[in-house]
């Protein structure tokens, strides 16, 4: 036997009287352990969030013990989630972890993954109270650091975040080329940003690791701040506390922000399935997929039909002749005005939704129950996401 088993062996039987004590404390209140995915931002906030939740709405009694993956996405988000959970060492809690998810006729204590992953189709993020909470010095030290940044407490701050490919190949080793599809490039963003701060707004880059510093002819009141010395885990959560809301191509990170029930005006947003149609205040303008054989884009149906809409691989456009297209300045542009329209005047909004927003999701909710993909979402009654009416406009071939 070799070295490495013998001392996995001894490792075993050190934690087998731990074990007895856990099965015999757990007639009295059960024991679980559960693995948090640390690792990436987006389910290291909403994943955790939804198992907090969905623990409360089951009425499950039990004493949770987690450990993490082996990376942390974000320190000072595990600090938060630390004032709600206990959270130990991974060489402490995997061995117990790993003895009880073996075990084959019991797993009462193991913490079972969430419904949906990340997804919320019972709303029960937006139905409960915040679960981040700042302490007061938190709160003094973020708006000090925006000080030195050049933002007074009084000022409103609209954040952009776009996906691009650096900071996967930094941090990990798998091949992430497969998502490229979903990245799109941050100049495009440059035209709206302008636009707000002729609003007064201050417009923050967020990121890590990002591939382009974001060039803005001098203005001041747009802060690259991913490429800055103000770059921190704390911050990276601080500002989308602070924020009035955040422009995102739908990556991990504007989850912080769905936490904190921050508004979200989702652009270049693709897959389509993965819309999130029970988050409140959320705008969409998604990408187009071009048919480089006849030169046409792909209507709702036609992208269902092909398993586009479901698709997080990029070889499977390739396979059809697809080309994904970003969104222009322009419609970036007027994605950010419908969204400042939107947030000053709901029931205006509300009031002026069109024939063609209906009819978008008629057709969405066809496909979803067509292709058995509804579980992904809330009602169609209860759907609290819209589409930009700008886009649906001057793209009808959509709803064909």
């Amino acid at each position: 036997m070799s070295i490495k088993n013998q001392l996995k062996n001894f490792y075993s039987l050190i934690f087998i009287p731990f074990i007895l004590i856990i099965v015999l404390f757990s007639k009295i209140k059960q024991i679980r352990f559960g693995k948090l995915p640390s690792s990436r931002i987006g389910h290291f906030s909403t994943n955790t969030a939804l198992n907090i939740l969905e623990k409360k709405y089951q009425n499950i009694n039990s004493y949770d013990i987690y450990y993490l993956e082996d990376k942390v996405s974000n320190i000072f988000l595990l600090k938060l989630w630390k004032k709600k959970l206990v959270i130990l060492p991974r060489f402490i809690i995997f061995p117990f972890y790993n003895f009880f998810n073996n075990l084959i006729i019991n797993h009462n204590y193991i913490i079972s993954d969430n419904t949906n992953s990340d997804r919320d189709p019972k709303k029960l993020i937006i139905k409960n109270e915040i679960l981040l909470n700042f302490e007061k010095s938190d709160i003094e030290r973020g708006n000090l650091i925006l000080d030195k940044m050049g933002i007074k407490k009084s000022d409103e701050i609209i954040l952009i975040y776009n996906r691009d490919s650096k900071y996967l190949k930094l941090n990990f080793s798998f091949d992430s080329d497969y998502h490229n599809f979903r990245n799109s490039d941050i100049f495009t963003y440059l035209k709206a940003a302008e636009q707000l701060t002729k609003k007064n707004y201050y417009v923050v880059r967020i990121g890590k690791n990002v591939e382009h510093k974001l060039i803005s002819n001098n203005n001041k009141k747009i802060i690259d701040y991913a490429d800055s010395q103000f770059q921190n885990d704390f911050m990276d959560i601080f500002l989308q506390y602070r924020c009035k809301f955040i422009i995102s191509n739908g990556a991990g990170i504007d989850e912080v922000a769905r936490l904190f029930k921050k508004p979200i005006l989702k652009v270049n947003f693709a897959p389509y399935i993965y819309i999130p149609t029970y988050q409140n205040d959320i705008l969409v303008l998604p990408k187009k997929y071009l048919n480089k054989k006849t030169n046409t884009y792909l209507t709702l149906t036609e992208l269902f039909n092909l398993r586009l809409a479901q698709s997080y691989n990029y070889n499977d456009f390739v396979k059809n002749d697809i080309n994904v297209i970003d969104n222009t300045p322009e419609e970036i542009l007027f994605a950010v005005n419908e969204m400042l329209k939107y947030l000053s005047n709901k029931k205006v909004y509300f009031q002026n939704i069109n024939n063609q927003q209906q009819e978008f999701w008629k057709i969405y909710y066809e496909n979803l129950i067509k292709f058995n993909l509804n579980y992904l979402h809330c009602s169609l009654e209860s759907k609290t996401s819209f589409i930009s009416a700008k886009f649906l406009f001057e793209n009808p071939y959509l709803l064909k």
